[in-house]
């Protein structure tokens, strides 16, 4: 299975890639003819209901001609925005929300510690965070457990 979906993920980076899209997450569930391969797709300004249908015929259509793993018709494929409530993993997915506010569960000497606070900036691994009490803090991006914006209703 993991050969699989690297070979998708290769497959499908390439044209995201070109067309101004970026592969957030591929999650693969079940197995054929059942199985459901979802797409978590991103962009500068977002994602709308058109770039899913398209990017759906284009990806659907890649896999059908060059992937040598799934059979047409074996499958089910979703493409849709990973949404606000998606977990912040990478350098860039905490560079586009500077400024936001997020809850990070990270380990520490102290074992697993849970905060929120304001990205203030992103380099050489590390997130600069203000915390909601005052206080700065640099957590390594590789210690992270959890992140994810805090949204206000």
């Amino acid at each position: 299975m993991d050969n699989l979906r690297h070979q998708i993920e290769d497959l499908v980076k390439r044209i995201l890639d070109a067309e101004g899209f970026r592969l957030v997450d591929l999650v693969i569930k079940g197995k054929s003819p059942l199985r459901v391969l979802q797409f978590f797709v991103d962009r500068e300004g977002g994602l709308t209901i058109a770039d899913c249908v398209y990017l759906n015929r284009k990806i659907s259509d890649l896999l059908a001609m060059e992937c040598e793993g799934l059979d047409y018709g074996s499958y089910r494929l979703e493409v849709s925005s990973p949404g606000i409530d998606r977990a912040l993993r990478t350098s860039s997915d905490f560079e586009r929300n500077i400024d936001r506010i997020i809850s990070v569960s990270f380990q520490s000497e102290k074992g697993t510690e849970h905060i929120e606070g304001k990205i203030l900036e992103v380099k050489n691994g590390s997130v600069y965070l203000q915390q909601v009490e005052g206080e700065s803090l640099c957590i390594p991006i590789a210690s992270i457990v959890n992140a994810k914006i805090r949204v206000k209703w």
